[in-house]
């Protein structure tokens, strides 16, 4: 059962319980995170795995098609052309954010969007979310990372990540500079999402971190945080 609270944040309650469960303990929640999400799945196994190709028969021979292969990166471009790195493991995360931090740009900072299928918050600000990072990611100052908890399974690589995170709701945001580790976990919804595109291009530009490093990583996630409640004049 998922519930949503005034924050915008949809978190995983078990059934018949009146208190609301944070998604802490996957294997105690993942089961009733997807039972709701099961009719949707028989058509995205179809996509998935899709009927084999006709055979064709030329000069007396049967032809068969050869399969393209996958990509093996895992940098998605969205439908407006916006480079955000898809990440599904830890590994993963690893990799495209902790050593190439170190490797490339030590100042560079990564935001990690959390979202699923069955949010409803998620599938309303996922426009957003390209626009802001289509207009911010290309001086290299912004990596946009995302992870969609599209499984149920307990051991599934992209939840291991989740706890690793300490992601308990979706959409979350998961800000991670080299100097600093992890800054913050943001509530994404639609109103701190405009907030937050507004902070961030005041690093891309310069004005926000020349304050000094503390100063605007207390300043990035200043009322945005998830668990913080924000007045009736900044929601």
């Amino acid at each position: 059962m998922r519930q949503h609270n005034q924050e915008g944040l949809t978190s995983i309650s078990k059934p018949h319980s009146t208190a609301a469960t944070p998604m802490t303990n996957t294997q105690s929640n993942t089961h009733n995170i997807w039972s709701d999400v099961d009719g949707d799945r028989s058509s995205l196994a179809s996509l998935l795995d899709p009927p084999a190709p006709p055979l064709t028969i030329v000069n007396g021979s049967i032809q068969t098609p050869k399969p393209s292969k996958p990509s093996s990166s895992s940098r998605i471009t969205t439908s407006r052309s916006t480079p955000i790195v898809a990440l599904h493991s830890l590994e993963d995360y690893n990799h495209h954010v902790l050593s190439n931090n170190r490797n490339t740009n030590n100042n560079q900072l990564t935001l990690i969007r959390f979202s699923a299928p069955w949010c409803q918050v998620c599938r309303t600000t996922n426009v957003a979310f390209e626009r802001m990072a289509s207009k911010l990611c290309k001086g290299g100052d912004i990596q946009f990372c995302s992870v969609s908890l599209d499984s149920n399974q307990e051991l599934d690589p992209k939840n291991v990540l989740k706890d690793h995170l300490q992601v308990h709701a979706v959409p979350t945001g998961v800000l991670y500079h080299p100097s600093r580790g992890i800054i913050g976990r943001v509530n994404l919804n639609r109103a701190n999402l405009g907030e937050l595109k507004k902070r961030l291009g005041g690093y891309v530009s310069g004005a926000l971190h020349r304050q000094g490093e503390m100063m605007w990583m207390e300043a990035l996630v200043m009322g945005l945080e998830v668990g913080e409640k924000r007045t009736k004049r900044d929601s």
